[in-house]
């Protein structure tokens, strides 16, 4: 193998089974180029002897590069073993193989980065996508191309999407083909992630992700592209199954129509679950009965809170005033209880008292919403991490002061 991945996608009570794609992503436009590559997945299941047994079956005399890319919460103190579990096979691994360069990607690079500075534990660490710059690396080590661009970051090889590589060549979301491949070991009829396209239109001011405010025609994968990948997995698994990674499903409707088109050619049906916003969806109520149409069965609503002011702070204000007689609507009218509606809400937003919390939940229970799900608003003072959300950057103009708990700051406000 010229390159070997590490994964694993770990949810609030370590039962999750995705599979994240960015490993598999990476390796698949690898292996477009020539290469010999394996993702070892779901590494939290094993013990860290399994995980090094696995990875030395695969290490021969050509691996240049194992790296590591996971999508895990590395600030919760539960996952504290899984992370200790982590870097002591990246230990091991630089002792038995010192020859072979260890890199990190994924949310979790800049975490690891902070903690094991000066190459400790990994030589390069990758920020952002990264197809084109794994590629460019591997390309240096295997074929004496020139070294991709980096910068040296608490001691570390930092290399950044924004970077230019060597040779010149862009990493396309829009032309990308992606295809599993049989050594990933797809199950028979697995749910599998699909990614559509890369960033959100909006702009919402709790958000620290780095693809915000594109356009709606930007980062979108060709409908043939994604035809193909559909195709190609139920002709090979029987796979009809997926989780969309959109950030906004139903952020353009020009393209929510080119999808239903073409979900309308294939021989089979395909089913699927999606982040969509439901402002969009009431001002644009034919998108509604596309949605039936194209297969989603279950929704992920970002209503965050029902507060007018609140909603009105973070760029909602259609919520505040209208979701809760649209939700009921949609759910047990439009849709007839027929698709799964998952609402997301968070406390502390200002000015939403923890008492408004409490009669949203009393509100969702009494009109038979099917599922919710509560995350605390989270600022940071002095933030360590490269994106940052508005309200990070500016913390004191939004009526957010601090005070020292347990070592570290956390934020208060007069509600909350």
């Amino acid at each position: 193998m010229d390159a070997i991945f590490l994964t694993c996608c770990v949810s609030v009570n370590k039962t999750n089974i995705f599979r994240p794609l960015g490993s598999y992503q990476v390796a698949w436009y690898l292996r477009k180029h020539g290469y010999d590559v394996q993702v070892i997945d779901f590494i939290h299941f094993f013990t860290e002897q399994q995980i090094i047994k696995l990875l030395e079956s695969h290490i021969t005399s050509t691996t240049k590069i194992i790296g590591l890319g996971v999508m895990m919460d590395l600030k919760d103190p539960a996952n504290g073993e899984i992370i200790k579990k982590i870097e002591n096979v990246f230990f091991t691994i630089k002792k038995r193989y010192p020859q072979i360069k260890r890199i990190v990607g994924s949310p979790a690079a800049p975490h690891f980065s902070r903690l094991h500075r000066n190459k400790t534990l990994f030589d390069y660490v990758f920020l952002g996508h990264t197809e084109q710059h794994v590629l460019s690396l591997l390309d240096h080590f295997c074929k004496n191309a020139p070294h991709p661009q980096f910068e040296i970051v608490e001691g570390n090889k930092v290399i950044r999407e924004s970077f230019s590589v060597p040779s010149g060549e862009v990493f396309d979301i829009e032309a990308c083909d992606h295809q599993w491949h049989p050594n990933d070991f797809i199950q028979p009829k697995e749910t599998l992630p699909l990614e559509l396209g890369r960033g959100c239109i909006f702009k919402c001011k709790f958000c620290r992700y780095p693809y915000i405010g594109k356009s709606k025609k930007d980062f979108n994968r060709s409908m043939e592209c994604i035809k193909q990948e559909l195709v190609a997995n139920y002709k090979n698994w029987g796979v009809t199954n997926y989780y969309m990674l959109d950030d906004t499903f139903n952020a353009d409707q020009e393209r929510l129509r080119a999808f239903t088109d073409m979900v309308k050619t294939l021989s089979f049906q395909i089913n699927y679950a999606t982040y969509l916003r439901i402002d969009l969806l009431a001002a644009h109520p034919e998108s509604v009965d596309m949605l039936l149409e194209n297969g989603l069965k279950g929704a992920f609503l970002g209503i965050e809170s029902f507060n007018s002011d609140a909603a009105k702070l973070i760029g909602k204000s259609w919520i505040g005033k209208s979701s809760k007689d649209y939700l009921v609507e949609l759910y047990h009218d439009k849709w007839k209880e027929k698709i799964t509606i998952t609402s997301a809400f968070i406390c502390g937003i200002p000015p939403e008292t923890f008492k408004d919390c409490q009669n949203t939940n009393k509100w969702l229970m009494e009109n038979k919403i099917p599922s919710w799900v509560w995350q605390n608003l989270t600022v940071y003072k002095d933030a360590h991490d490269e994106h940052r959300s508005e309200f990070d950057r500016d913390a004191e103009k939004y009526g957010f002061t601090w005070e020292m708990k347990e070592g570290r700051y956390v934020w208060k406000t007069e509600y909350c």
